[in-house]
């Protein structure tokens, strides 16, 4: 019996070989990216456009539903990265700090963004902000 159960020393090998592997892993998706940012009268106009665009794709939208809160969510935030651009912030700046304070607006009974979706509104204002 005692031949058919892995040794303790065994066991934390291979927890110390998978932990080790993780962290291998997850550091290669830690490195900061760089992007071509577009300068801030660009990115102004950029934001200005889609943010008009969204409050008429909004009027045909059920309020609630997903595509609601995602297009309502969408124009926060870049009505943030506006004010933050406006104060002097770079592009590059204004996504990141917006991004940090986009929850500013919720409270725990209202249900704060969820990772996924600030790593969503994050891509988009970078697809949108960068040539």
């Amino acid at each position: 019996m005692k031949g058919t159960f892995f040794p303790l020393k065994m066991r934390s090998l291979v927890a110390m070989f998978f932990f080790l592997g993780a962290l291998f892993f997850s550091a290669n998706r830690a490195e900061a990216q760089t992007f071509n940012w577009m300068n801030e009268t660009q990115a102004m106009s950029q934001l200005a456009a889609e943010v008009d665009q969204l409050s008429l794709d909004i009027q045909n939208f059920v309020p609630g539903s997903t595509p609601y809160k995602d297009a309502l969510n969408h124009m926060s935030y870049y009505k943030l990265i506006q004010v933050d651009i406006e104060a002097g912030s770079t592009v590059e700046s204004a996504v990141n700090e917006s991004l940090l304070h986009i929850n500013d607006q919720f409270d725990a009974a209202n249900k704060f963004l969820s990772k996924a979706t600030l790593a969503a509104l994050f891509d988009d204002a970078v697809i949108l902000l960068t040539n």
